[in-house]
Protein backbone atom coordinates (compact mmCIF):
# COMPACT_ATOMS: atom_id res chain seq x y z
CA UNK A 1 0.00 0.00 0.00
CA UNK A 2 3.03 2.31 0.02
CA UNK A 3 3.20 5.04 -2.61
CA UNK A 4 5.75 4.85 -5.38
CA UNK A 5 6.87 2.00 -7.57
CA UNK A 6 7.59 -1.45 -6.20
CA UNK A 7 8.99 -4.48 -7.98
CA UNK A 8 9.31 -8.09 -7.01
CA UNK A 9 12.89 -9.31 -6.97
CA UNK A 10 12.48 -12.81 -8.37
CA UNK A 11 15.24 -13.52 -10.94
CA UNK A 12 14.46 -17.23 -10.93
CA UNK A 13 10.67 -17.36 -11.15
CA UNK A 14 9.97 -14.20 -13.14
CA UNK A 15 11.21 -14.24 -16.72
CA UNK A 16 10.69 -10.47 -16.99
CA UNK A 17 13.20 -9.82 -14.22
CA UNK A 18 16.29 -10.56 -16.27
CA UNK A 19 17.84 -7.23 -15.32
CA UNK A 20 17.98 -8.46 -11.74
CA UNK A 21 20.17 -11.43 -12.68
CA UNK A 22 23.11 -11.79 -10.29
CA UNK A 23 21.80 -8.80 -8.34
CA UNK A 24 22.57 -10.52 -5.06
CA UNK A 25 26.28 -10.38 -5.90
CA UNK A 26 26.16 -6.59 -6.27
CA UNK A 27 24.52 -5.65 -2.96
CA UNK A 28 27.00 -3.99 -0.58
CA UNK A 29 24.58 -2.47 1.93
CA UNK A 30 21.00 -3.04 3.04
CA UNK A 31 18.98 -0.20 4.56
CA UNK A 32 15.76 -0.90 6.47
CA UNK A 33 13.30 1.98 6.05
CA UNK A 34 11.60 3.33 9.22
CA UNK A 35 8.21 2.50 7.69
CA UNK A 36 9.02 -1.17 8.31
CA UNK A 37 8.22 -0.57 11.99
CA UNK A 38 4.57 -0.78 10.98
CA UNK A 39 4.93 -3.89 8.81
CA UNK A 40 3.00 -6.81 10.36
CA UNK A 41 5.60 -9.43 9.47
CA UNK A 42 5.32 -12.98 10.78
CA UNK A 43 8.28 -14.46 8.89
CA UNK A 44 11.81 -13.27 8.26
CA UNK A 45 12.91 -16.55 6.73
CA UNK A 46 15.96 -16.03 4.49
CA UNK A 47 15.46 -12.24 4.66
CA UNK A 48 19.12 -11.53 3.85
CA UNK A 49 19.77 -14.76 1.97
CA UNK A 50 18.59 -15.25 -1.60
CA UNK A 51 18.23 -18.99 -1.26
CA UNK A 52 19.23 -21.58 -3.83
CA UNK A 53 18.57 -21.44 -7.56
CA UNK A 54 16.40 -24.53 -8.21
CA UNK A 55 17.85 -24.91 -11.71
CA UNK A 56 21.57 -24.59 -11.01
CA UNK A 57 21.67 -25.17 -7.22
CA UNK A 58 23.80 -22.04 -6.97
CA UNK A 59 23.60 -20.34 -3.57
CA UNK A 60 22.31 -16.80 -4.01
CA UNK A 61 23.85 -15.24 -0.92
CA UNK A 62 24.52 -11.56 -0.26
CA UNK A 63 28.19 -12.40 -0.12
CA UNK A 64 29.41 -8.84 -0.70
CA UNK A 65 27.10 -7.03 1.74
CA UNK A 66 29.23 -5.39 4.43
CA UNK A 67 26.53 -3.55 6.40
CA UNK A 68 22.87 -3.59 7.38
CA UNK A 69 21.50 -0.27 8.58
CA UNK A 70 18.22 0.19 10.41
CA UNK A 71 17.72 -3.25 11.93
CA UNK A 72 15.95 -1.42 14.75
CA UNK A 73 13.23 -0.62 12.19
CA UNK A 74 12.24 -4.26 11.80
CA UNK A 75 9.05 -5.15 13.63
CA UNK A 76 9.81 -8.58 15.07
CA UNK A 77 7.04 -8.71 17.67
CA UNK A 78 4.87 -11.20 15.77
CA UNK A 79 7.59 -13.03 13.88
CA UNK A 80 7.65 -16.80 14.33
CA UNK A 81 10.24 -17.79 11.71
CA UNK A 82 13.84 -16.52 11.50
CA UNK A 83 15.15 -19.56 9.64
CA UNK A 84 18.30 -18.65 7.69
CA UNK A 85 17.73 -14.93 8.20
CA UNK A 86 21.43 -13.98 7.93
CA UNK A 87 22.75 -17.16 6.30
CA UNK A 88 26.01 -16.64 4.41
CA UNK A 89 26.24 -12.88 5.03
CA UNK A 90 29.94 -13.54 4.77
CA UNK A 91 31.27 -9.97 4.85
CA UNK A 92 29.25 -8.58 7.75
CA UNK A 93 31.55 -7.59 10.63
CA UNK A 94 28.88 -6.20 13.01
CA UNK A 95 25.26 -7.08 13.71
CA UNK A 96 23.19 -5.14 16.27
CA UNK A 97 20.27 -7.31 17.39
CA UNK A 98 19.54 -5.43 20.60
CA UNK A 99 16.05 -4.36 19.48
CA UNK A 100 14.89 -7.80 18.36
CA UNK A 101 11.81 -9.21 20.09
CA UNK A 102 11.97 -12.98 19.60
CA UNK A 103 9.32 -13.96 22.13
CA UNK A 104 7.17 -15.62 19.44
CA UNK A 105 9.92 -17.14 17.32
CA UNK A 106 9.77 -20.92 17.01
CA UNK A 107 12.53 -21.58 14.48
CA UNK A 108 16.04 -20.12 14.55
CA UNK A 109 17.42 -22.85 12.25
CA UNK A 110 20.61 -21.67 10.53
CA UNK A 111 19.86 -18.06 11.46
CA UNK A 112 23.52 -16.98 11.47
CA UNK A 113 25.10 -19.87 9.60
CA UNK A 114 28.32 -19.05 7.74
CA UNK A 115 28.60 -15.39 8.74
CA UNK A 116 32.30 -15.83 8.14
CA UNK A 117 33.68 -12.48 9.31
CA UNK A 118 31.66 -11.88 12.46
CA UNK A 119 33.80 -12.39 15.56
CA UNK A 120 31.33 -11.34 18.27
CA UNK A 121 27.55 -11.59 18.45
CA UNK A 122 25.25 -10.42 21.22
CA UNK A 123 22.00 -12.38 21.54
CA UNK A 124 21.37 -11.37 25.13
CA UNK A 125 18.05 -9.80 24.11
CA UNK A 126 16.74 -13.08 22.64
CA UNK A 127 13.79 -14.92 24.17
CA UNK A 128 13.85 -18.60 23.11
CA UNK A 129 10.96 -19.74 25.28
CA UNK A 130 8.89 -20.78 22.24
CA UNK A 131 11.76 -22.18 20.20
CA UNK A 132 11.31 -25.61 18.63
CA UNK A 133 14.28 -25.55 16.26
CA UNK A 134 17.75 -24.08 16.87
CA UNK A 135 19.67 -26.48 14.64
CA UNK A 136 22.77 -24.98 12.97
CA UNK A 137 21.90 -21.58 14.48
CA UNK A 138 25.56 -20.53 14.88
CA UNK A 139 27.14 -23.15 12.60
CA UNK A 140 30.22 -22.68 10.40
CA UNK A 141 31.70 -19.47 11.79
CA UNK A 142 35.49 -19.81 11.56
CA UNK A 143 36.13 -16.42 13.24
CA UNK A 144 33.39 -16.44 15.89
CA UNK A 145 35.05 -16.04 19.29
CA UNK A 146 32.32 -14.67 21.56
CA UNK A 147 28.58 -15.17 22.00
CA UNK A 148 27.24 -12.70 24.56
CA UNK A 149 24.16 -14.10 26.26
CA UNK A 150 22.87 -14.11 29.83
CA UNK A 151 20.32 -16.90 29.31
CA UNK A 152 20.74 -20.64 29.79
CA UNK A 153 19.58 -22.22 26.54
CA UNK A 154 20.89 -25.67 27.39
CA UNK A 155 17.60 -26.60 29.06
CA UNK A 156 15.53 -25.89 25.95
CA UNK A 157 13.69 -28.82 24.37
CA UNK A 158 14.17 -27.35 20.89
CA UNK A 159 16.09 -29.32 18.27
CA UNK A 160 19.72 -28.21 18.42
CA UNK A 161 21.74 -30.53 16.20
CA UNK A 162 24.93 -28.95 14.80
CA UNK A 163 24.10 -25.72 16.62
CA UNK A 164 27.80 -24.84 17.03
CA UNK A 165 29.27 -26.94 14.22
CA UNK A 166 32.61 -25.63 12.95
CA UNK A 167 33.04 -22.84 15.53
CA UNK A 168 36.68 -23.66 16.12
CA UNK A 169 37.54 -20.18 17.51
CA UNK A 170 34.67 -20.02 20.00
CA UNK A 171 35.57 -19.51 23.66
CA UNK A 172 33.22 -19.17 26.64
CA UNK A 173 33.43 -16.28 29.08
CA UNK A 174 35.51 -18.26 31.58
CA UNK A 175 37.79 -19.96 29.09
CA UNK A 176 35.83 -23.01 27.88
CA UNK A 177 37.19 -23.74 24.41
CA UNK A 178 35.25 -25.22 21.53
CA UNK A 179 34.87 -28.99 21.65
CA UNK A 180 33.96 -30.62 18.33
CA UNK A 181 32.21 -33.37 20.29
CA UNK A 182 29.79 -30.87 21.88
CA UNK A 183 28.03 -29.00 19.09
CA UNK A 184 24.40 -29.12 20.23
CA UNK A 185 22.76 -26.99 22.96
CA UNK A 186 24.57 -28.80 25.80
CA UNK A 187 26.99 -25.87 26.21
CA UNK A 188 24.50 -23.17 25.14
CA UNK A 189 24.75 -21.37 28.46
CA UNK A 190 26.96 -18.83 30.26
CA UNK A 191 30.35 -20.36 30.87
CA UNK A 192 30.76 -21.56 34.44
CA UNK A 193 34.27 -22.91 34.03
CA UNK A 194 35.24 -26.56 34.48
CA UNK A 195 32.27 -27.28 36.74
CA UNK A 196 29.68 -25.99 34.28
CA UNK A 197 31.27 -25.38 30.87
CA UNK A 198 29.46 -23.18 28.40
CA UNK A 199 30.05 -21.38 25.13
CA UNK A 200 28.31 -18.13 26.16
CA UNK A 201 29.86 -15.06 27.71
CA UNK A 202 27.49 -13.56 30.28
CA UNK A 203 27.92 -9.87 29.64
CA UNK A 204 25.49 -7.05 30.04
CA UNK A 205 25.87 -4.57 27.23
CA UNK A 206 28.23 -1.91 28.55
CA UNK A 207 29.61 -4.11 31.35
CA UNK A 208 33.17 -3.73 30.14
CA UNK A 209 34.85 -4.82 33.38
CA UNK A 210 32.45 -7.78 33.70
CA UNK A 211 31.42 -7.08 37.29
CA UNK A 212 27.70 -7.46 36.59
CA UNK A 213 26.97 -3.73 36.65
CA UNK A 214 27.05 -0.93 34.10
CA UNK A 215 28.50 2.09 35.86
CA UNK A 216 31.30 4.66 35.83
CA UNK A 217 33.86 1.88 36.35
CA UNK A 218 33.04 0.68 32.84
CA UNK A 219 33.75 4.16 31.46
CA UNK A 220 37.16 3.97 33.14
CA UNK A 221 37.68 0.50 31.64
CA UNK A 222 37.01 1.85 28.13
CA UNK A 223 39.39 4.76 28.68
CA UNK A 224 42.07 2.31 29.83
CA UNK A 225 41.64 0.27 26.66
CA UNK A 226 41.88 3.44 24.56
CA UNK A 227 45.06 4.45 26.38
CA UNK A 228 46.78 1.08 26.12
CA UNK A 229 45.34 -0.55 22.97
CA UNK A 230 44.68 -3.61 25.11
CA UNK A 231 42.37 -6.33 23.76
CA UNK A 232 38.90 -6.27 25.33
CA UNK A 233 36.02 -7.11 22.93
CA UNK A 234 33.40 -5.91 25.42
CA UNK A 235 34.87 -2.40 25.30
CA UNK A 236 33.40 -1.99 21.80
CA UNK A 237 30.00 -1.22 23.32
CA UNK A 238 28.42 0.19 20.16
CA UNK A 239 29.81 -2.67 18.01
CA UNK A 240 31.45 -0.48 15.37
CA UNK A 241 34.80 -2.32 15.48
CA UNK A 242 36.52 0.57 17.27
CA UNK A 243 37.06 1.46 20.91
CA UNK A 244 36.71 5.21 21.23
CA UNK A 245 34.76 8.02 22.87
CA UNK A 246 31.55 6.79 21.18
CA UNK A 247 31.70 3.74 23.46
CA UNK A 248 31.90 6.01 26.51
CA UNK A 249 28.78 7.81 25.27
CA UNK A 250 27.07 4.45 24.73
CA UNK A 251 27.78 3.45 28.35
CA UNK A 252 26.46 6.76 29.65
CA UNK A 253 23.29 6.24 27.60
CA UNK A 254 22.85 2.77 29.07
CA UNK A 255 23.34 4.17 32.57
CA UNK A 256 20.67 6.76 31.77
CA UNK A 257 18.27 4.03 30.73
CA UNK A 258 18.47 4.66 26.99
Amino acid sequence: SRSGITEAYDPVGNSDAARFADYYKKVTKAVIDPSMKEAPLTSMRSMFYGGTNPETWAMQSLRNMTAIEGLENLNTENVTDMNGMFTMCAKLTTLDLSTFNTSNVTTFNGMFMSCDNLEIIDVSSFDISKATDMEMMFASWPKLTTICCLGDWSTSTAKSGYMFFGNKSLVGGKGTVFDSNVIDATYARPDGGTESPGYFTALKKGDVNQDGEVDIADVVAVLNVMASDAENPSADVNADNAVDIADVVAILNIMAGQ
